[in-house]
């Protein structure tokens, strides 16, 4: 399975990232001690800009990362589900300021085992 989602998003508002999360042995990480997320503009061939205000961000556990699947609207990839879902704010600073192509990266600390990355690759029209 790809660590990479594609999708799309309208510049200078939010998205909604959505995304079926397991560990290297493909299991639900049960156990995270830390997500954090940041954002890159892409500028040019292997060439990325941080976003103000989106760079190493902490993400809430309890709120963003769940113990069972869920199988709302939300998710039309399969049957199967989501267990993570994010908000990016944009209250204290724009995440896709302009058109273009953006990184969204979460880094998952968990309690045991290696870090790991799930990235969405975001078109802001």
């Amino acid at each position: 399975m790809s660590n990479v989602i594609h999708d799309t998003v309208l510049h200078g508002s939010s998205c909604v990232n959505l995304a079926r999360v397991a560990d290297y042995e493909d299991e639900l990480p049960l156990a995270v001690d830390s997500i954090t997320y940041s954002i890159k503009q892409e500028v040019g061939q292997d060439v990325f800009e941080a976003v103000a205000g989106h760079t190493d961000e902490p993400v809430s556990i309890v709120d963003c990362l769940f113990t069972d699947l869920q199988t709302d609207s939300r998710w039309t990839a399969d049957a199967t589900g989501y267990n993570f879902r994010h908000l990016v704010p944009i209250d204290e600073a724009d995440a896709f300021p302009v058109p273009g192509i953006y990184w969204v990266r979460y880094r998952f600390e968990p309690a045991a085992g290696q870090p790991f990355v799930i990235a969405f690759r975001l078109r802001a029209l």
